[in-house]
């Protein structure tokens, strides 16, 4: 296996910096292109690993418990020690 190619995550955003090994030429690229690369010719630090492999999270705009019903938490009540 011969490394052609390093990839690093520039730490904000969906920038990512690729360098050939051959002649050292960086460029930025977006995720989805790191994530095109080949993995056997290719070195990703190691926060460039953890993003590129970091599944979108989605913000839930539902009050928490709505889904269970109002109903469902009425059973639990805390007492409180006088």
């Amino acid at each position: 296996m011969k490394i052609k190619y390093i990839i690093d995550y520039k730490g904000y955003g969906n920038i990512y910096q690729v360098t050939s090994t051959r002649n050292g030429t960086c460029l930025d690229i977006t995720k989805e292109e790191a994530q095109d690369f080949d993995e056997s010719t290719t070195y990703f630090s190691a926060k460039a690993d953890v993003s590129v492999r970091s599944v979108e999270q989605v913000e839930v705009k539902s009050p928490l418990g709505e889904s269970l019903g109002a109903d469902a938490l009425q059973p639990y009540h805390i007492s409180h020690w006088s």
